[in-house]
């Protein structure tokens, strides 16, 4: 039997990247580049490396089912920090939203007017969840900035987060074994492209009543994949049969063994609305966080697909 047999045509995809750029001796500047069937988003955001505040934040929507968006200056997150910590505040002001401007400016230098741009709710979730994966990479420079960012060597690097991670996933949890605290960094030369991670998923239909969703993350410290089947019951939908994943890269081998709690989400829902659910059941001392991600971003495409379905009929 082919492979396309028994995965099925494909229904949908989404991909993601991230990179951080060192910009000079202050500055960071980190693109997201957003891609699904149904749309593509771009995000720009320059950061002052010193305290991890906003200088600027640029959106975009070239392509969307929904309608375009012209590059916007998103006012309202300039001067935010977006450190540790910051993460529920930042969602909170995307979610407000706020003033935005143009951009860029006019080259005549007059200063342009605000516009009156206003999202749906749903948008706005949506481009808040962007920017947390955005902040998300940021923090992982981190370890290539620590003179700039005020730590005097790696191993006091490693105690800070260890202190504050404690608990949070294998890796801050479990005994590490003789392996250096940046083991996981040894070898690579980063002067400007600090980190950078994509993200891919796909949705396969090998019959009416199951789909198949493989999720794949792959970025400067990690690489995992796993699959999830799920059925195509209703009420609720996606019932999950079977879920199964493995690292290939990972700071520490202890890492990969969070990969055997995948098994737990059998017998759950892949809906975004159990986001709660699955970090319970993938994070903690014996999870990953980045298998959680996957998980959760599988089950937004899901939903997308499910909507762009209905937007997609209803246009014709």
């Amino acid at each position: 039997m082919s492979c396309r047999q028994q995965s099925g045509p494909v229904l949908w995809q989404r991909f993601l990247h991230v990179e951080s750029l060192r910009k000079g001796k202050d500055l960071l500047e980190v693109g997201l580049f957003f891609q699904e069937t149904s749309r593509e988003d771009r995000l720009k955001v320059e950061i002052f490396i010193k305290d991890f505040t906003i200088k600027d934040v640029v959106l975009e929507r070239p392509r969307s089912i929904r309608g375009a968006i012209k590059p916007l200056s998103l006012l309202f997150l300039h001067g935010r920090s977006v450190y540790l910590g910051e993460a529920r505040n930042l969602k909170r002001a995307i979610l407000e939203w706020g003033e935005t401007r143009h951009s860029p400016w006019p080259s005549s230098g007059t200063v342009p007017v605000r516009t009156g741009f206003l999202p749906p709710l749903s948008e706005r979730e949506h481009f808040a969840e962007l920017f947390l994966e955005l902040i998300a990479n940021v923090l992982q420079t981190e370890i290539f900035l620590l003179p700039e960012r005020g730590f005097s060597s790696v191993q006091e690097y490693d105690h800070y987060f260890s202190k504050i991670y404690a608990g949070a996933c294998r890796l801050y949890s479990k005994p590490r074994g003789k392996l250096p605290e940046n083991a996981y960094t040894q070898g690579q030369e980063r002067p400007c492209s600090l980190f950078s991670r994509s993200k891919s998923i796909f949705i396969f239909q090998p019959n009416d009543t199951k789909k198949i969703i493989h999720a794949h993350l792959s970025d400067s410290f990690h690489e995992m994949a796993l699959s999830l089947s799920v059925s195509n019951s209703s009420d609720p939908p996606y019932y999950i049969e079977e879920a199964k994943g493995n690292y290939l890269r990972f700071p520490n081998p202890i890492c990969g063994e969070a990969a055997e709690k995948l098994q737990e989400l059998e017998g759950m829902h892949l809906l975004p609305d159990n986001k709660k659910q699955i970090i319970s059941v993938l994070t903690g001392p014996e999870g990953c966080s980045h298998l959680s991600d996957l998980v959760i971003e599988a089950a937004r495409s899901l939903q997308e697909w499910e909507i762009s379905r209905g937007l997609t009929d209803n246009a014709t």
